[in-house]
């Protein structure tokens, strides 16, 4: 019986065994592949591209998840790669849908040659139509093709209906033959192809040299509801140019009427009266009664020439008729007595900006003023430069619905001095509860 009771104690044994080598299997099968396919894709959303290209050969669920990730982004630096991409996109006509965002530029082996990719109306076209669902295209260091072609004379005005992007940018481009600026023709002709949300213009020169592909009207204009132009050349130095009047006279003939809602601006030089002009004119037409948030493009700084502190001298700017504004920003540089400039303007900075202010309009809810290069305490309270009390009172008394007053310090070091002078040279905002102090994010 002892025997029997014993066979039966390790039969019993065993089947424990085998109960707790299931267990064990069953959880070595839980990882990576049974987890939901939302957090599945946050970490291929997180993967780089080698590493998404070997997940989508593990099994077919992977696939599926890591392919959009893996051609979320392209990148194509080659002209003769154009035509190998389309007819990879032809091969494999789903892997379209899932391009959100394309860069257009050139590779190294094109740096050192000093050669640059080209770029035709037609290509822009026949991309922004194979990629249903593209989101951003991006254009850096590529030659546009403004000869005529067979393929662009098939493309006509009425026929381009591109989809409309979240952001289109371009950066650093020049004309084929016009090496390094753009025809004000053959920007006309790249602008008027495409729609998008945002358009940002980088190190682009415009020159009013003509091509013999002459600007057609366009039936459908830009519209944009923002626009950002940064490190834009006042003078094209190759050929005496104005390049940023050329620019804002270009964008006001493709940009449709009161579409800006947004504008960014690169410096423009505040004394240059025919660079503000066309930048009036622009405002007039795209931003009339459209535009809410507007910073202005120069600072406030020595040298101040006469009638620059009267309301007069600025209505070249066009700000009465963007009767919207909610949002508006200002700067001052603080630096004086340099290159033989007088330690003191004729005016404090404060009676040119109340004179520019005084177009804007009285539903102004934010104002930010930047402060640049501020060494001491002493330049914050100093009337004869600055004079921010009298512009405290002109805020207080000009817009009633003012909510913020934000005033934004470009220093090395952040001293409480600062704020204890600004919030002295401006009680009445203070009073109100709308003014912050806080550090410039460009120090």
């Amino acid at each position: 019986m002892a025997r029997r009771k014993g066979k039966s104690g390790s039969v019993s044994q065993a089947k424990d065994k085998d109960k707790d080598h299931g267990r064990f299997l069953q959880q070595d099968r839980v990882g990576f592949h049974t987890l939901p396919i939302e957090v599945m894709g946050i970490v291929f959303e997180h993967s780089a591209k080698p590493t998404l290209l070997v997940c989508t050969r593990v099994s077919r669920l992977w696939r599926e998840s890591s392919r959009p990730h893996l051609f979320e982004s392209l990148t194509i630096r080659r002209s003769s790669s154009y035509d190998d991409f389309f007819s990879f996109l032809d091969a494999n006509t789903d892997i379209a849908r899932y391009v959100r965002n394309l860069t257009l530029g050139r590779d190294h082996a094109a740096w050192l040659d000093g050669t640059y990719p080209l770029v035709s109306k037609t290509l822009l076209v026949k991309l922004t139509h194979m990629l249903p669902r593209l989101q951003e295209l991006r254009i850096q260091d590529v030659q546009f093709d403004s000869r005529p072609t067979h393929s662009d004379a098939a493309v006509r005005d009425e026929d381009v209906r591109p989809p409309r992007l979240r952001l289109f940018s371009m950066e650093r481009c020049c004309s084929m033959g016009t090496d390094p600026w753009v025809p004000q023709s053959v920007l006309f002709d790249v602008l008027s192809t495409l729609s998008a949300d945002t358009i940002h213009l980088s190190s682009v020169y415009v020159a009013s040299q003509e091509t013999a592909v002459a600007p057609r009207p366009r039936l459908r204009p830009l519209n944009p509801r923002c626009l950002v132009l940064s490190d834009m050349p006042s003078i094209n130095v190759w050929h005496g140019t104005l390049s940023k009047k050329r620019l804002y006279e270009v964008l006001r003939l493709v940009t449709a009427p009161k579409c800006l809602r947004e504008l960014r601006v690169d410096r423009v030089d505040r004394h240059d009266i025919a660079c503000l002009t066309a930048l009036g004119d622009f405002l007039s037409h795209a931003a009339q009664d459209a535009l809410q948030e507007f910073e202005l493009p120069f600072p406030i700084c020595q040298p101040l020439v006469e009638a620059e502190d009267t309301p007069e001298r600025w209505s070249i700017l066009g700000l009465d008729k963007c009767r919207n504004i909610k949002s508006f920003g200002i700067s001052f540089n603080m630096r004086t007595g340099l290159n033989d400039l007088p330690a003191y303007p004729h005016v404090p900075y404060s009676a040119v900006a109340i004179a520019i202010l005084s177009h804007l309009p009285s539903t102004l809810r934010q104002l930010t003023i930047k402060l640049l290069y501020v060494e001491t305490d002493e330049d914050i309270k100093n009337k004869r430069v600055l004079g921010l009390r009298a512009l405290d009172d002109a805020l207080v008394g000009r817009f009633p619905a003012l909510e913020v007053v934000r005033v934004e310090l470009r220093v090395r070091y952040f001293l409480m001095e600062y704020t204890t002078a600004i919030l002295r040279t401006m009680p009445k905002c203070k009073k109100r509860g709308i003014l912050e102090v806080a550090q410039s994010p460009d120090t």
